[in-house]
């Protein structure tokens, strides 16, 4: 049994390892300055390292962005800037080999700091917003915004921090900046050490369990005759656990990078500040004041057990990758983009855009566009299952969970592993496309199922 792991895994575990050294540093300095210019330092000599000369890219990515984003213009021109040269380091990918970054680290380099370096000049420009007291009434602000005028130097080291610099989660820089702000005697109260330890424990029990189980449900194993002679119900299960066992990949990097955050302060809030993954704290709390109850939730990237122990399908995707998310949330759904009448233009909106965001490979439209379709399917049998008599709501409740959650999303998740249309194409076509079947006919089934519905009798009731 080979239970090495990938040349990508061991440029994960370095990466977070040589992250981890440096947050365990900030804890032995007290000055906030010195910890961010360690975590940046770390950061950027990291980057070179790996990205060779297409730092460079990174680099011209990170000034463009950042130069924008401190003069004060709108914050839609950064997301429209950062995501133009997101794309076209993508299609240098599909021209030049040397430059293939969909399945390397640099690729995930550019993936985040995207996404911060749009976050922080939304922050910047609420900051003047806010000042000037000329509040917009259609436009929404769901954080806090800044209270002193960011440097453009500590922009720089944010967008250059260690701490999940290549996986995620994504903070935003109001929690990067308080978060390195921390005195140690307030931050020794916080109980990291114990929840740094519990996320590590788990980190390391799913990094373990996939490379156990890719030894019997790897990817390579699904372009084998032994899985085209299989039934197909066992073709479908063996599908099902192998996207499950190459999801377990992501989990383990994004609860190390989550690990790395704790240690270094980023994300520390008191509970009463009732924080949110992404966004940061959502309610007022003197934190002058004794506070023995703090937690993590703005870099909580992945709640494991809630994700798994979700009925819908919908409601597993909420708990998946969650900073991110509220990351497109803000800065996509509901931007003004698109009429915010037009909920489910604006759900395949956001679902493209982070399609981009992933690259130009197939397999990542194919991944969120499926994920946009069995959200509606969802809500469409929400809306016709009303009608109902409990039993048959019972069934329909089982009858989803078992097409939607335990079939359609990890179907989906192989667009995210393999990439390239065509093996997934195979995969698909040896399942005989249950999974798009099953979107399509279960809402089908239920609206004709609705006409022969007995409707009330309103003159009867009236009386």
């Amino acid at each position: 049994m080979n239970l090495l792991p990938s040349q990508q895994a061991l440029d994960f575990v370095v990466v977070t390892g040589s992250s981890l050294l440096a947050a365990l540093t900030c804890r032995k300095i007290e000055n906030p300055v010195t910890r961010r210019l360690l975590l940046g330092g770390v950061g950027f000599i990291t980057a070179i390292y790996y990205s060779g000369l297409q730092f460079l890219y990174v680099l011209l990515l990170i000034l463009l962005t950042s130069s924008i984003a401190m003069t004060k213009y709108h914050p839609n021109v950064v997301l429209v800037i950062a995501f133009v040269l997101r794309i076209l380091s993508n299609i240098l990918a599909i021209q030049f080999k040397s430059w293939d970054d969909d399945n390397t680290i640099t690729g995930s380099l550019l993936m985040i700091t995207t996404l911060k370096a749009v976050g922080v000049s939304y922050e910047v420009h609420t900051y003047y917003f806010a000042k000037q007291e000329t509040h917009s009434t259609n436009r929404k602000v769901l954080s806090k915004p800044l209270e002193h005028e960011p440097k453009y130097v500590d922009i720089l080291l944010y967008l250059f921090c260690c701490c999940g610099q290549f996986t995620g989660p994504y903070y935003t820089f109001k929690t990067y900046y308080e978060g390195t702000s921390i005195p140690n005697k307030v931050y020794s109260k916080t109980h990291w050490k114990q929840y740094s330890c519990k996320i590590f424990l788990h980190c390391l029990i799913a990094i373990t369990v996939h490379l156990i189980g890719r030894q019997y449900v790897g990817l390579h194993l699904l372009g084998t005759e032994g899985f085209k002679t299989m039934s197909l119900p066992t073709r479908i299960l063996q599908v099902v656990l192998t996207s499950q066992n190459g999801g377990l990949f992501l989990i383990s990097s994004w609860l190390g990078a989550e690990c790395v955050c704790v240690v270094a302060g980023i994300g520390a809030y008191p509970k009463e500040m009732k924080s949110k993954s992404g966004q940061g704290p959502t309610a007022h709390f003197n934190t002058s004041e004794d506070t023995s109850d703090w937690d993590f939730e703005t870099i909580t990237n992945m709640r494991c057990w809630k994700h798994y122990a979700c009925c819908r399908a919908s409601e597993a995707l909420k708990e998946w990758n969650s900073c991110t998310q509220w990351w497109l949330v803000r800065h996509c759904y509901i931007a003004d983009f698109i009429p915010q009448k037009d909920k489910m233009l604006r759900l395949f909106f956001t679902m493209t855009i982070s399609a981009m965001w992933h690259g130009l490979k197939p397999g990542f439209y194919i991944l969120f566009w499926t994920s946009s379709f069995v959200t509606i399917s969802e809500r469409i049998c929400d809306n016709l299952r009303t009608g109902l008599s409990d039993v048959w709501k019972m069934s329909l409740d089982f009858f989803m969970f078992i097409c939607f959650r335990w079939i359609v999303i990890p179907f989906a998740g192989l667009g995210l592993l393999l990439q390239e249309f065509e093996p997934i194409y195979e995969v698909y076509k040896s399942c005989y496309f249950l999974h798009i079947i099953s979107i399509v006919m279960i809402p089908l089934v239920l609206t004709i199922c609705s006409q022969f519905q007995p409707k009330p009798n309103i003159k009867s009731k009236i009386t």
